[in-house]
């Protein structure tokens, strides 16, 4: 599952890696603008269901040469190494890129938030000299009838993108990110910020937003663009507990007027107790 971070350049092909033997294996059939049905969608999300790997969205060149942005969803066919768009039905996300997508379930996966090319959903700009071009919303899509939802819950997270999302029993944990404004006063029009990497959460139980108020160990550096991958930790197999791997990404600095993204590869643990995803869990 994927944090929002770019897929590969048009001429990449689709690689997969095996934890046991340290092996990397390249798919039959390459990730290329020829045999994709409309290119590359870089910032797209890519969720693994049902033998079948399904990106949504991501951000285009359109023909302006401007940045735009896709709510387009395609399916690749690992046994088969075949593309198809899939035509979706319900309330589709708006075209979004840099999003948080994961698998909840054999047939069902989440979209949560992402950078937009036009103004935000629930209009949170701080001021009347910009807008903010990220989003809060959550969507779930629904396999075999290709179905979204949103079920819009009360109390958000702050908008972002950037950010990643997994899905820990019946929660989906939101880390990192940042927020990206369109400003009508600055030279470039566009600000963009990073965001502390908080512990937010939605319970797919009760259908409700919760937020660490505290969490205890040293806090991660804030960044988006990074990966967070569920795994059971040696020291706690015993006792049944989980923890999510926060790997690398990027921060964001704008000093002197130069707006900058540093590269990161450190690593941290986010350790749950036994149980956790359950209604009773801490």
């Amino acid at each position: 599952d994927a944090s929002g971070a770019a897929l590969c350049a048009p001429t990449s092909t689709l690689e997969g890696g095996n934890p046991g033997s340290g092996t990397m294996t390249t798919l039959e059939q390459p990730l290329t603008a020829a045999n994709t049905p409309h290119g590359v969608h870089l910032g797209g999300t890519r969720s693994l269901l049902n033998n079948a790997i399904i990106v949504f969205g991501g951000a285009c060149s359109k023909q302006n040469g401007m940045l735009g942005a896709t709510s387009r969803t395609l399916r690749y066919d690992v046994p088969d190494a075949e593309w198809s768009e899939v035509e979706t039905n319900g309330d589709r996300p708006c075209p979004r890129y840099r999003h948080g997508a994961c698998r909840t379930g054999p047939e069902q996966m989440a979209v949560f938030g992402g950078y937009l090319r036009i103004p935000a959903e629930n209009n949170y700009a701080q001021s009347r000299r910009e807008e903010m071009l990220c989003s809060s919303s959550l969507f779930f899509l629904h396999l075999p009838s290709w179905t979204w939802t949103n079920p819009k819950p009360s109390n958000p997270p702050t908008p972002r993108g950037g950010h990643s999302l997994t899905c820990v029993g019946r929660k989906l944990v939101i880390l990192g990110g940042g927020q990206y404004y369109h400003n009508f006063e600055l030279p470039r029009r566009y600000r963009e910020q990073d965001l502390a990497l908080s512990l937010d959460w939605f319970d797919m139980s009760t259908s409700t937003y919760g937020h660490a108020s505290q969490v205890r160990g040293i806090q991660p550096d804030p960044r988006g663009g990074h990966s967070a991958i569920l795994l059971q930790p040696e020291t706690m197999r015993s006792s049944g507990g989980l923890g999510i791997i926060v790997f690398a990404g990027r921060d964001f600095s704008d000093e002197s007027g130069r707006p900058t993204h540093h590269g990161r590869m450190d690593a941290h643990w986010l350790v749950f107790g036994k149980g956790c995803g359950s209604r009773d869990d801490d």
